[in-house]
């Protein structure tokens, strides 16, 4: 085997692992469960909404932008608002996920 053959077998065989490695990257990728604010993000690009336009569904800009920035949960009135007005499939939104600081309280303190 002549040593240009030998260089062009290296090369096929590292593109092939690479490609293996990309397509391993992707499959388990997908595998994970979206966070809600990312379709709400993309939803929001779609429509050319701002977060002053969540008012609606979340009823202060404070608590949209803390859920946008993933510092406070989502709750089921507000679920179900997202749900109806903008479609976002309940399936991504009842979804547990980490938040950005966990010693961040959640709650806003009603008396």
């Amino acid at each position: 085997m002549g040593s240009g053959r030998r260089a062009r077998l290296r090369s096929a065989l590292r593109c092939h692992d690479l490609a293996q490695g990309l397509v391993h990257r992707v499959s388990t990728s997908r595998s994970r469960r979206p966070i809600p604010s990312r379709p709400l993000r993309f939803r929001m690009e779609q429509e050319g909404l701002t977060t002053k336009d969540l008012l609606p569904i979340f009823k202060t800009r404070a608590r949209a932008s803390e859920i946008m920035a993933k510092k406070r949960r989502h709750n089921l009135p507000m679920i179900r608002r997202l749900h109806a007005q903008l479609s976002n499939p309940i399936e991504c939104l009842v979804q547990n996920y980490k938040l950005k600081k966990p010693g961040v309280a959640v709650h806003s303190r009603h008396r």
